[in-house]
């Protein structure tokens, strides 16, 4: 004879629907007249119509208070069930919710069964036992699948005796960048031994030796991560078991820090000096053939610093980091774009912008008060992006016409190194908003002082384009021709004179370009 199920803690008042379920486990009908039922407090003598309870048979105690016709568990309560009664309004003192002990007493006063319990069970679920004959172990009692439980029939956890769980799984990187070493902890929390196997994904990884009930073990194993993902990539991790009942607690997910090689986010393009109304921004750009998943990585500038949230940028892929949602709505529908409050006021007079991987290792920097300034509404983009960012010649001012490049290649082509110079567009239109000419240029000088100006057929000077200098000696300019004077400048063919003096010595590289002015 075995206690099977308790309900010590039904929804709304405990009294009287707190019962106790007991499952005679003998082939011999057993009288239970004089039976005892006991909490750590008092003791209760069962009664009932009739006492005798046949084999297999289950019977089912209620406080003496409780009315089979119209109580809480009327329609559940088999037709064969046997009910019986304490001699009470309470069963014990009471059967505590956060904890108490019960114990099923003989006639002769021996105690057959016992089972304890803490406060771990739902209210409105009874504590029911997975194998009947099986030890009190707290490992061979759950809590009842179905709300008011079982009583009088089959508990609802029978045949649930399998269950292995993944408490655990810690990550090392063994051998950078993807070979690592998972330590799983495993805990058969189910009622017989179980042996299994530990998964990543779909891949079984190591074996799980035979666990007895209650036993909990570290499993360690190798594991290389894919390589289409850098930075953090997030993987399964799961123990499968034959007849594991439980699969809520199988699988974990886990991440593992995969280290980016140099240069594989680059800072591509800075808005720096937007137009009033408009936001400033920073956009990366993926160099690499692996997904790169931008959780923990930062962006600072010598004020602040904020980090980026977790989004996989597609190899090639641009996003443009900023904290004003304007940038959102910006009518480019293909635009990636990170808005991160806190985002660093981007200084008009120069900045160093940084951006640091999650292990905090400087990826790029660069500081644009060394590089050209540039006007309202125009970015500085990278000429290629695998330049170093820190020397001037690697960045210019956007020749685009709409002032910049957000989210898709650098206008700005990298020069051929070669001695030249090309103007674009060209012809050129003047007096409108796309009025801009790129003039990317190479001189055989690693810097200059540069005079640019624009002649007439008939050789008079019209205007100086650009005067100054130490200059990049192969860089991409812009000239605005917005607003020029329409007494000057009219339709037709002008030449272009590029005049560059070497900063370390007296040598000199000039070449004249014929431009082309339209309406």
């Amino acid at each position: 004879m075995v206690i099977s199920e308790v309900m010590f803690n039904p929804e709304g008042t405990d009294s009287p629907n707190e019962f106790v379920e007991l499952v005679n486990l003998d082939e011999n009908p057993v009288d239970l007249s004089g039976w005892r039922l006991s909490d750590r407090h008092s003791i209760d003598e069962l009664s009932g119509s009739q006492m005798i309870l046949d084999p297999g048979g289950y019977a089912v105690i209620f406080e003496a208070d409780y009315d089979t016709a119209t109580g809480l568990y009327r329609d559940l309560l088999p037709a064969n069930a046997l009910i019986l009664f304490v001699d009470d309004n309470a069963i014990g003192n009471g059967l505590s919710n956060s904890g108490d002990t019960l114990f099923l007493i003989t006639a002769q006063g021996d105690t057959v069964d016992s089972v304890g319990w803490g406060p771990e069970t739902t209210p409105g679920h009874s504590l029911e036992k997975v194998i009947l004959d099986d030890c009190i172990s707290l490992t061979n009692w759950r809590p009842s699948l179905q709300l008011l439980g079982t009583p009088g029939a089959i508990n609802s956890v029978v045949g649930r005796e399998i269950d292995l769980a993944l408490d655990s799984v810690n990550v090392q990187l063994s051998a950078p960048p993807r070979e690592f070493t998972l330590s799983a902890r495993i805990s058969n929390v189910g009622v017989v031994a179980t042996t299994g196997s530990l998964q990543v994904g779909e891949v079984v990884m190591a074996a799980i030796p035979l666990l007895e009930a209650g036993e909990a073990r570290t499993i360690t194993f190798d594991w290389e991560a894919p390589p289409a993902t850098l930075g953090f990539y997030a993987f399964i991790v799961q123990v499968v078991a034959p007849g594991d009942y439980a699969p809520h607690n199988d699988t974990l997910e886990v991440e593992a820090y995969i280290p980016p090689p140099s240069l594989a986010l680059v800072i591509n393009e800075i808005m720096y000096t937007p137009l009033t109304g408009e936001p400033e921004w920073v956009e990366l750009l993926n160099t690499t053939a692996s997904v790169v998943n931008l959780k923990q990585w930062r962006i600072r500038d010598q004020a602040a610093s904020v980090l980026l949230p977790a989004l996989d940028l597609p190899p090639g892929g641009y996003v443009v980091v900023t904290g004003d949602s304007a940038m959102v709505n910006d009518g480019s529908p293909d635009l990636a774009v990170i808005v991160v409050p806190g985002f660093p006021i981007l200084n008009n007079t120069g900045d160093q912008v940084t951006l640091l991987s999650p292990a905090a290792a400087i990826i790029d920097a660069v500081d644009y008060a060394l590089l050209a300034p540039t006007s309202p509404g125009r970015s500085l983009e990278k000429v290629s992006p695998l330049l170093p960012s820190q020397d001037s010649s690697s960045w210019v001012v956007s020749p685009s016409s709409q002032g910049h490049t957000a989210g898709r290649p650098n206008s700005a082509p990298a020069p051929t190194g070669q001695p030249g110079l090309t103007l674009s567009p060209n012809p050129l239109q003047i007096n409108r908003p796309a009025s801009i000419l790129t003039l990317q240029y190479a001189t055989p000088f690693p810097a200059i002082n540069l005079h640019v100006t624009l002649y007439d057929l008939a050789g008079r000077r019209l205007g100086t384009i650009f005067n100054g200098g130490p200059v990049p000696g192969t860089d991409v300019m812009t000239w605005d021709a917005r607003s020029l004077d329409p007494v000057r400048f009219k339709t037709g063919q002008y030449l272009l004179v590029f005049q560059a003096r070497d900063t370390g010595s007296s040598r000199r590289w000039e070449t004249v370009e014929r431009l082309i002015l339209v309406q």
